[in-house]
């Protein structure tokens, strides 16, 4: 990350003959914008150069930028909630029991007690351990959602919980981001009157598309909106 950012810097101090080149194919010469004495939309940046008002005006407000984020994502409850994924039999397989313990104290109100959920951590591995012993080790889950299926929540019933948890957080499934690439095919200019609970239907049966949902249950549910007028089929 360092070197990113030193990367940035020296971009920075020089305008390259590629920036120059453009420039001059545009018409155009590397300037600062005009500067008068009362901005009404945004505030006068003090430049001697143009090096110098895009660094202030970019390089350094973007760095801030990567910075806070830097910190925020990699704060301690978010490095504790990274530790889940240990769970998961591929991880696992490489990785100490012990490293769950930040996992553990996070979701404490979930599970039994740390000392219950590491040794049901340690009949968990022992369990894969013997599988990849015996069959081909591609066959190990590698995905929360893989070992969540594989784990019998009887016999396992904290590393269900934890599986669980690992599925629903943002951070461990891309189905969020996938309901917000599919927005452009759902809610198009001729749909843009469709209300907030039938554009979340549609989010969600484009996500999922391996729900399987009958004609007969949908003419049932709208069957039982109300209505002004009965409705017959």
């Amino acid at each position: 990350m360092t070197a990113f950012l030193y990367c940035i810097w020296a971009r920075f101090n020089s305008f390259s003959p590629k920036e120059e080149e453009l420039a001059g194919f545009a018409g155009c010469e590397l300037q600062t914008p005009r500067l008068v004495g009362r901005q009404c939309h945004r505030s006068n940046v003090p430049a001697a150069s143009p090096l110098e008002y895009y660094r202030r005006t970019v390089y350094i407000p973007f760095m801030d930028s990567m910075i806070t984020q830097l910190e925020t994502k990699f704060a301690g409850q978010n490095s504790s909630v990274y530790h889940i994924t240990n769970v998961v039999p591929a991880f696992l397989l490489i990785r100490s029991v012990d490293d769950d313990k930040p996992s553990l104290q996070l979701y404490a109100d979930f599970i039994d007690s740390q000392n219950v959920v590491l040794a049901e951590l340690e009949l968990w591995k022992q369990k894969w351990l013997s599988v990849s012993a015996s069959t081909v080790p591609s066959t190990i889950p590698s995905t929360a959602i893989d070992a969540l299926n594989s784990c019998q929540k009887s016999i396992f019933p904290n590393v269900h919980t934890l599986l669980t948890i690992a599925c629903t957080l943002p951070v461990t499934t891309a189905s969020a981001e996938r309901s917000f690439s599919s927005l452009r095919r759902l809610k198009a200019y001729l749909r843009s009157t469709m209300s907030t609970e039938r554009l979340s239907g549609l989010s969600l049966l484009y996500v999922h598309p391996q729900v399987t949902i009958t004609p007969d249950e949908v003419i049932d549910d709208f069957a039982k909106a109300p209505r002004r007028q009965a409705f017959k089929i």
